[in-house]
Protein backbone atom coordinates (compact mmCIF):
# COMPACT_ATOMS: atom_id res chain seq x y z
CA UNK A 1 0.00 0.00 0.00
CA UNK A 2 2.40 2.29 0.82
CA UNK A 3 5.09 1.45 -2.16
CA UNK A 4 1.88 1.95 -4.08
CA UNK A 5 1.11 6.02 -3.07
CA UNK A 6 4.66 6.56 -3.11
CA UNK A 7 4.54 5.44 -6.84
CA UNK A 8 1.33 7.65 -7.57
CA UNK A 9 3.02 10.75 -5.28
CA UNK A 10 5.89 10.08 -7.93
CA UNK A 11 4.18 10.25 -11.27
CA UNK A 12 1.98 13.57 -10.21
CA UNK A 13 4.91 15.07 -9.53
CA UNK A 14 6.37 13.77 -12.90
CA UNK A 15 3.35 14.85 -14.57
CA UNK A 16 3.14 18.42 -12.32
CA UNK A 17 6.87 19.13 -13.29
CA UNK A 18 6.39 17.98 -17.08
CA UNK A 19 3.11 19.99 -17.68
CA UNK A 20 5.24 22.98 -15.96
CA UNK A 21 7.83 22.65 -17.97
CA UNK A 22 5.89 22.04 -21.28
CA UNK A 23 3.98 25.47 -20.43
CA UNK A 24 7.06 27.56 -19.69
CA UNK A 25 8.18 26.17 -22.83
CA UNK A 26 4.65 27.09 -24.92
CA UNK A 27 5.24 30.68 -23.22
CA UNK A 28 9.11 30.99 -24.11
CA UNK A 29 7.98 29.89 -27.86
CA UNK A 30 4.72 31.77 -28.02
CA UNK A 31 6.48 35.41 -26.38
CA UNK A 32 4.83 38.27 -27.99
CA UNK A 33 8.15 40.49 -28.20
CA UNK A 34 7.24 42.70 -30.94
CA UNK A 35 3.75 43.24 -29.49
CA UNK A 36 5.05 44.08 -25.76
CA UNK A 37 8.16 45.90 -27.57
CA UNK A 38 5.65 48.40 -28.56
CA UNK A 39 3.11 48.81 -26.05
CA UNK A 40 6.14 49.87 -23.34
CA UNK A 41 7.90 52.09 -26.16
CA UNK A 42 4.09 53.80 -26.02
CA UNK A 43 3.70 54.30 -22.20
CA UNK A 44 7.05 55.76 -21.60
CA UNK A 45 6.22 58.36 -24.78
CA UNK A 46 2.72 59.12 -22.36
CA UNK A 47 5.28 59.51 -19.62
CA UNK A 48 7.74 61.48 -20.92
CA UNK A 49 6.43 62.73 -24.31
CA UNK A 50 9.08 65.40 -25.15
CA UNK A 51 11.65 62.21 -25.06
CA UNK A 52 11.47 59.63 -28.51
CA UNK A 53 11.89 56.17 -26.89
CA UNK A 54 13.76 53.53 -28.84
CA UNK A 55 13.65 49.93 -27.10
CA UNK A 56 16.04 47.43 -29.08
CA UNK A 57 14.52 43.81 -27.62
CA UNK A 58 12.43 42.38 -24.71
CA UNK A 59 12.71 38.92 -24.56
CA UNK A 60 11.49 36.00 -22.00
CA UNK A 61 14.68 34.14 -20.41
CA UNK A 62 14.32 30.55 -18.65
CA UNK A 63 12.75 30.49 -15.90
CA UNK A 64 10.57 33.64 -16.38
CA UNK A 65 12.81 36.26 -16.02
CA UNK A 66 11.97 39.52 -18.31
CA UNK A 67 14.80 41.33 -20.10
CA UNK A 68 14.93 44.63 -22.13
CA UNK A 69 17.82 45.61 -23.97
CA UNK A 70 19.07 48.98 -25.14
CA UNK A 71 16.31 51.09 -23.87
CA UNK A 72 16.82 54.68 -24.84
CA UNK A 73 15.19 58.45 -24.70
CA UNK A 74 16.43 60.67 -27.46
CA UNK A 75 16.33 64.23 -27.40
CA UNK A 76 15.91 66.60 -30.17
CA UNK A 77 19.56 66.61 -30.86
CA UNK A 78 18.78 63.10 -31.64
CA UNK A 79 21.49 62.04 -28.74
CA UNK A 80 20.07 59.82 -26.19
CA UNK A 81 18.84 61.93 -22.89
CA UNK A 82 18.59 58.95 -20.61
CA UNK A 83 19.68 55.13 -21.55
CA UNK A 84 19.50 51.77 -19.93
CA UNK A 85 21.88 49.21 -21.15
CA UNK A 86 19.64 46.45 -19.85
CA UNK A 87 16.43 45.77 -17.38
CA UNK A 88 15.97 42.32 -15.91
CA UNK A 89 12.63 41.48 -13.71
CA UNK A 90 11.93 38.25 -12.10
CA UNK A 91 9.86 36.67 -9.74
CA UNK A 92 12.06 35.70 -6.39
CA UNK A 93 9.80 32.40 -5.80
CA UNK A 94 11.84 31.60 -3.16
CA UNK A 95 11.26 34.38 -1.16
CA UNK A 96 7.72 35.09 -2.11
CA UNK A 97 6.44 31.28 -1.00
CA UNK A 98 8.24 32.39 2.41
CA UNK A 99 6.43 35.22 2.71
CA UNK A 100 3.48 34.31 1.07
CA UNK A 101 3.63 37.95 -0.99
CA UNK A 102 4.34 38.34 -4.20
CA UNK A 103 8.60 39.50 -4.56
CA UNK A 104 10.13 40.97 -7.81
CA UNK A 105 13.91 41.20 -7.96
CA UNK A 106 14.97 43.79 -11.10
CA UNK A 107 18.36 44.67 -12.07
CA UNK A 108 19.65 47.87 -14.49
CA UNK A 109 22.55 48.25 -15.73
CA UNK A 110 23.61 51.13 -17.27
CA UNK A 111 27.18 51.51 -18.27
CA UNK A 112 29.67 50.43 -15.30
CA UNK A 113 26.59 51.17 -13.12
CA UNK A 114 23.58 49.22 -12.23
CA UNK A 115 20.79 49.57 -9.82
CA UNK A 116 19.44 46.28 -8.38
CA UNK A 117 16.72 45.49 -5.92
CA UNK A 118 13.38 43.89 -4.74
CA UNK A 119 9.96 45.08 -4.93
CA UNK A 120 7.31 43.09 -2.91
CA UNK A 121 3.21 43.46 -2.45
CA UNK A 122 2.19 44.68 0.95
CA UNK A 123 -2.04 44.70 0.90
CA UNK A 124 -3.12 42.91 -2.47
CA UNK A 125 -2.04 44.77 -6.20
CA UNK A 126 -2.41 48.36 -5.22
CA UNK A 127 0.31 48.92 -2.58
CA UNK A 128 4.01 47.86 -2.78
CA UNK A 129 7.80 47.64 -1.07
CA UNK A 130 10.80 48.26 -2.64
CA UNK A 131 14.47 48.31 -1.82
CA UNK A 132 17.48 48.51 -3.26
CA UNK A 133 21.51 49.46 -4.16
CA UNK A 134 23.00 51.94 -6.74
CA UNK A 135 26.48 51.30 -7.40
CA UNK A 136 29.33 53.47 -9.46
CA UNK A 137 26.21 55.30 -12.02
CA UNK A 138 27.57 57.51 -13.29
CA UNK A 139 25.08 61.02 -14.17
CA UNK A 140 27.25 61.54 -16.94
CA UNK A 141 25.37 58.89 -18.66
CA UNK A 142 22.14 60.69 -18.23
CA UNK A 143 22.69 63.90 -19.68
CA UNK A 144 18.34 64.66 -19.30
CA UNK A 145 19.36 65.48 -15.31
CA UNK A 146 21.66 68.11 -16.66
CA UNK A 147 18.86 69.20 -19.64
CA UNK A 148 16.69 69.38 -16.91
CA UNK A 149 18.32 71.61 -14.61
CA UNK A 150 19.72 73.67 -16.88
CA UNK A 151 23.64 73.38 -15.87
CA UNK A 152 26.60 70.85 -15.80
CA UNK A 153 25.91 68.10 -13.08
CA UNK A 154 28.69 65.31 -12.95
CA UNK A 155 29.55 62.37 -10.77
CA UNK A 156 29.39 58.50 -9.47
CA UNK A 157 26.31 57.74 -7.36
CA UNK A 158 26.15 55.56 -4.58
CA UNK A 159 23.23 54.44 -3.01
CA UNK A 160 20.46 52.25 -0.71
CA UNK A 161 17.02 53.31 -0.80
CA UNK A 162 13.57 51.92 0.77
CA UNK A 163 10.31 52.98 0.26
CA UNK A 164 6.50 51.95 0.64
CA UNK A 165 3.09 53.36 -1.16
CA UNK A 166 0.61 52.67 -3.60
CA UNK A 167 2.21 53.35 -7.56
CA UNK A 168 -0.76 55.72 -8.50
CA UNK A 169 -0.56 57.39 -5.16
CA UNK A 170 2.30 60.27 -4.82
CA UNK A 171 1.22 61.43 -1.72
CA UNK A 172 1.12 58.49 0.13
CA UNK A 173 4.64 57.10 -0.98
CA UNK A 174 7.33 56.90 2.38
CA UNK A 175 11.17 56.62 0.88
CA UNK A 176 14.42 56.95 2.29
CA UNK A 177 17.72 56.77 1.01
CA UNK A 178 22.07 57.31 2.03
CA UNK A 179 23.53 58.78 -1.05
CA UNK A 180 26.93 59.51 -1.87
CA UNK A 181 27.63 61.20 -5.42
CA UNK A 182 31.61 61.19 -5.69
CA UNK A 183 34.65 63.07 -8.05
CA UNK A 184 31.78 65.67 -9.27
CA UNK A 185 31.22 69.02 -10.93
CA UNK A 186 28.08 71.15 -10.42
CA UNK A 187 27.81 74.13 -12.92
CA UNK A 188 26.43 77.22 -11.38
CA UNK A 189 24.13 79.62 -13.45
CA UNK A 190 25.54 82.50 -11.80
CA UNK A 191 29.08 82.45 -10.59
CA UNK A 192 30.26 82.77 -6.80
CA UNK A 193 33.32 85.03 -6.59
CA UNK A 194 35.29 83.58 -9.76
CA UNK A 195 33.64 80.07 -9.56
CA UNK A 196 30.98 78.99 -12.30
CA UNK A 197 31.59 75.38 -11.37
CA UNK A 198 32.02 73.47 -8.19
CA UNK A 199 34.42 70.23 -8.31
CA UNK A 200 33.99 68.16 -5.11
CA UNK A 201 35.17 65.08 -4.15
CA UNK A 202 32.08 63.81 -1.81
CA UNK A 203 29.18 64.89 -1.31
CA UNK A 204 26.67 62.91 0.81
CA UNK A 205 23.31 62.89 2.67
CA UNK A 206 20.72 61.12 3.75
CA UNK A 207 16.65 61.40 2.43
CA UNK A 208 13.40 60.62 4.35
CA UNK A 209 9.88 61.43 3.44
CA UNK A 210 6.67 61.27 1.54
CA UNK A 211 5.40 61.87 -1.97
CA UNK A 212 4.82 65.80 -0.93
CA UNK A 213 8.51 66.98 1.03
CA UNK A 214 11.56 64.68 1.50
CA UNK A 215 13.70 65.83 4.33
CA UNK A 216 17.86 66.69 4.01
CA UNK A 217 19.64 65.01 6.64
CA UNK A 218 23.09 64.88 7.68
CA UNK A 219 24.69 66.19 4.21
CA UNK A 220 28.28 66.73 3.72
CA UNK A 221 30.40 67.98 1.11
CA UNK A 222 34.14 67.90 0.38
CA UNK A 223 35.68 69.92 -2.34
CA UNK A 224 38.91 71.29 -2.87
CA UNK A 225 37.46 74.31 -2.31
CA UNK A 226 35.26 74.35 0.87
CA UNK A 227 33.97 71.15 3.05
CA UNK A 228 30.90 71.86 4.80
CA UNK A 229 27.48 70.57 6.20
CA UNK A 230 23.91 71.65 5.26
CA UNK A 231 20.09 70.17 5.73
CA UNK A 232 16.95 71.19 4.59
CA UNK A 233 14.06 69.88 2.54
CA UNK A 234 12.42 69.64 -0.77
CA UNK A 235 8.67 70.08 -1.55
CA UNK A 236 6.81 69.68 -4.88
CA UNK A 237 3.02 69.56 -6.08
CA UNK A 238 1.94 68.13 -9.03
CA UNK A 239 4.94 69.37 -11.67
CA UNK A 240 8.22 69.52 -11.42
CA UNK A 241 8.01 73.35 -11.94
CA UNK A 242 6.28 73.89 -8.51
CA UNK A 243 8.95 72.16 -6.69
CA UNK A 244 10.93 74.07 -4.21
CA UNK A 245 13.92 73.66 -1.87
CA UNK A 246 15.75 74.65 1.24
CA UNK A 247 18.75 73.91 2.47
CA UNK A 248 20.87 75.81 5.02
CA UNK A 249 24.53 74.85 5.75
CA UNK A 250 27.82 76.06 7.13
CA UNK A 251 31.20 76.03 5.02
CA UNK A 252 34.22 76.29 5.86
CA UNK A 253 36.21 77.96 2.23
CA UNK A 254 39.65 76.40 1.01
CA UNK A 255 42.34 79.01 -0.05
CA UNK A 256 41.41 78.35 -3.40
CA UNK A 257 38.02 79.90 -2.87
CA UNK A 258 38.99 83.20 -3.19
CA UNK A 259 41.29 82.39 -6.00
CA UNK A 260 41.46 85.46 -8.26
CA UNK A 261 41.20 87.72 -5.67
CA UNK A 262 43.98 90.39 -4.28
CA UNK A 263 44.67 91.02 -0.05
CA UNK A 264 42.78 94.09 -0.47
CA UNK A 265 40.69 94.93 2.77
CA UNK A 266 37.09 93.51 1.97
CA UNK A 267 39.22 90.14 1.61
CA UNK A 268 41.13 90.68 5.02
CA UNK A 269 38.15 91.69 6.35
CA UNK A 270 36.23 88.42 5.35
CA UNK A 271 39.17 86.44 6.05
CA UNK A 272 39.71 87.20 9.55
CA UNK A 273 35.76 86.88 10.30
CA UNK A 274 36.25 83.17 8.97
CA UNK A 275 38.68 82.29 11.37
CA UNK A 276 36.47 82.24 14.08
CA UNK A 277 33.34 80.36 12.65
CA UNK A 278 32.19 79.05 9.05
CA UNK A 279 30.46 80.52 6.25
CA UNK A 280 26.37 79.99 6.79
CA UNK A 281 24.34 79.68 3.65
CA UNK A 282 21.20 79.65 2.32
CA UNK A 283 20.12 77.85 -1.11
CA UNK A 284 16.45 78.50 -1.74
CA UNK A 285 13.95 78.51 -4.72
CA UNK A 286 13.10 76.09 -7.11
CA UNK A 287 15.78 73.53 -8.56
CA UNK A 288 16.88 74.74 -11.79
CA UNK A 289 17.15 78.41 -10.36
CA UNK A 290 17.79 78.39 -6.84
CA UNK A 291 19.33 81.97 -5.18
CA UNK A 292 22.07 81.79 -2.29
CA UNK A 293 22.53 83.83 0.32
CA UNK A 294 25.70 83.74 2.59
CA UNK A 295 23.40 85.59 6.01
CA UNK A 296 25.38 88.32 7.44
CA UNK A 297 28.46 88.00 5.33
CA UNK A 298 26.16 88.75 2.39
CA UNK A 299 27.67 92.51 1.82
CA UNK A 300 30.98 91.40 2.51
CA UNK A 301 30.37 89.09 -0.44
CA UNK A 302 28.49 91.89 -2.96
CA UNK A 303 31.92 93.66 -1.79
CA UNK A 304 34.35 90.83 -3.13
CA UNK A 305 32.28 90.25 -6.01
CA UNK A 306 32.30 94.00 -7.16
CA UNK A 307 36.59 93.54 -7.08
CA UNK A 308 36.41 90.97 -9.75
CA UNK A 309 34.44 92.74 -12.43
Amino acid sequence: MITRARGQLIRSIGYLAYTLGALALLLWLLFPEEALRRSLVGHLKGAWPELQWRLRSVTLEMPAALRMEALEGYGAADRPMIRLDSLVVQPDWAGSLQSRRLRIKYQIVVGQGSIAGLVQSIAGPTEWSWEGTVQQLRLADWPLLSLRLGREVEGVVSATFAGAGVPTKQEKAQLKAEVKVENGRLGLKRPILSHSVIPFSLVSLNLRGDGNRIEIEQGEVASELMRGQFTGHAEWGQGATSAQIVVRGALHPEPRFFKGLDNTVAVQAVRAQLKDKPLPFRLSGDPVNPSIHFEEFSMQFQALEKELR
